[in-house]
């Protein structure tokens, strides 16, 4: 007899990790994946997101394809997460665009797309999964910010500002979330080594921090693992770039 209790099917610990064929994004579905979680990889290359499953067991991942900028794949992802997982305990708002430029470089389109991808995406998804996130409460929700959103220098504008945003979403979801047992916390990473800040760089050396070395993805990966073992943190930036912020 079917009682109105929606009954969350196996595996018990769900992650959708956006933005997974990028150099983070796989390092934290690995991660992940090594600490017992069933992750969703999502972004729009689906050839990087495959070759990020076929590193694991089929048992282990899930692809599902999205263009985080269209509104209809955004609800065909929760709908389909849904319809095959029934609950979610973890998103990781991970995808993100990097696109530099002065206020007169800058084009209504570039600016745009900096948003979309790098903050209202995560507002969406995060309306759109907390249902699922409720069902499956204690969850959370991992927003991966970035160090240029904290201070204003010039070249900034519209990739800082994009990050900034999702630093104040990231406080303002935590508190309407926090009744429903849903933490927001956001992992706030300087230069880390990867694949897109090469590209951004061109050929130019990467950037050292004040420690004396480039972030690794590994350390942002760690501290997603962490803050979804923390009872008791929720609205949080976790600072991860080697001292850049305070120099």
């Amino acid at each position: 007899m079917n009682l109105g209790v929606h009954l969350c099917s196996r595996p018990d610990r769900v992650a959708v990790v956006t933005g997974a064929g990028g150099g983070i994004g796989r390092s934290i579905s690995a991660t992940l994946i090594q600490a017992g979680w069933h992750v969703v990889l999502t972004g729009r290359n689906i050839l990087r997101l495959r070759e990020v499953a076929e590193a694991h067991s089929s048992t282990d991942t899930t692809v599902i394809a999205a263009d985080l900028r269209d509104n209809e794949q955004l609800r065909a992802l929760s709908v389909e997460v849904e319809r095959r997982f029934c609950c979610l305990k973890l998103l990781v708002n991970n995808a993100g665009h990097a696109d530099f430029g002065s206020l007169d470089e800058l084009t209504c389109e570039r600016i745009d797309e900096l948003f979309a991808v790098n903050s209202t995406a995560a507002i969406k998804l995060a309306a759109l999964f907390l249902p699922q996130l409720r069902r499956a409460a204690p969850a959370d929700i991992v927003n991966i910010g970035s160090e240029q959103g904290t201070s204003a220098r010039p070249g900034r504008v519209g990739y800082g500002t994009s990050k900034s945003a999702l630093h104040f979403a990231t406080q303002a979801l935590a508190a309407e979330c926090a009744p429903y047992g849903v933490r927001v916390n956001a992992i706030v990473p300087g230069a880390v080594r990867t694949p897109m800040l090469a590209e951004v760089m061109d050929g130019r050396p990467l950037p050292v921090t004040p420690l004396g070395h480039t972030v690794e993805p590994t350390e942002v990966a760690q501290w997603v693992k962490l803050l979804t073992e923390s009872r008791s943190i929720t609205a949080a930036a976790i600072m991860i770039d080697g001292g850049m912020s305070v120099t």
